[in-house]
């Protein structure tokens, strides 16, 4: 039974998520083991037959690629699925409006927590080299720039959040659904209080 109902929420672009997130390190090893690291064994077996200049570029074309393919997962995770959930008025056991609820707030901060962890690591590293060598050698990440995007992404994190909440209450509303629990009060006239979990329905 929970496995029927969570095929029932898997929308499309769930599916485009986990087609994203399969094909992001495929592509990546793909490039990196089909074609990278054998031309770096031919070459180093008869370097006269290898222009590593050309090595070098297709290494940064790799790379360049799974960064731009991890940054639009990063986007339609945080940003286009979590609008089409707030969106999407079907809800089960499973997935009930509170249960969406979180989870859309957590998309609404998943760029804010990023971009905190990307200045919490060079900063562990720039600490422990403190403690081992006591020499104060502050990463090139670690500036008063850093704080700019963290300041900005909190507040996109809170605005976009919000929006997102009121969205998922507007469907919620226009389905005639319970918020708590997700029961269907179309069928029951001038209801006030929900039959189900008993919590107080708006008007």
């Amino acid at each position: 039974m929970k496995w029927r109902e969570w095929k029932v929420q898997l929308t499309w672009w769930h599916k485009v998520t986990l087609v994203f997130t399969v094909a992001t390190p495929l592509v990546y090893l793909a490039m990196m083991y089909g074609i990278v690291i054998p031309m770096a064994r031919r070459g180093a077996a008869n370097p006269t037959n290898i222009s590593f200049d050309a090595l070098g570029r297709l290494v940064r074309i790799t790379i360049g690629t799974e960064i731009a393919m991890l940054v639009m997962l990063f986007v339609w995770v945080s940003i286009v699925s979590a609008w089409l959930d707030a969106g999407n008025p079907r809800f089960s056991d499973l997935v009930s409006p509170v249960m969406r609820s979180r989870h859309l707030s957590f998309n609404a901060w998943i760029p804010f927590f990023l971009a905190l962890f990307v200045g919490i690591v060079p900063l562990a590293e720039s600490l422990g080299d403190w403690l081992l060598n006591k020499k104060w050698e502050p990463h090139f990440i670690l500036s008063w720039w850093l704080a700019i995007p963290i300041v900005l992404l909190a507040a996109h994190g809170w605005w976009f959040g919000r929006l997102l909440q009121r969205r998922l209450r507007t469907t919620v509303s226009r389905a005639r659904l319970c918020y708590q629990c997700g029961y269907r009060l179309a069928e029951i006239p001038n209801c006030t209080r929900c039959p189900e979990c008993g919590t107080e329905v708006a008007a």
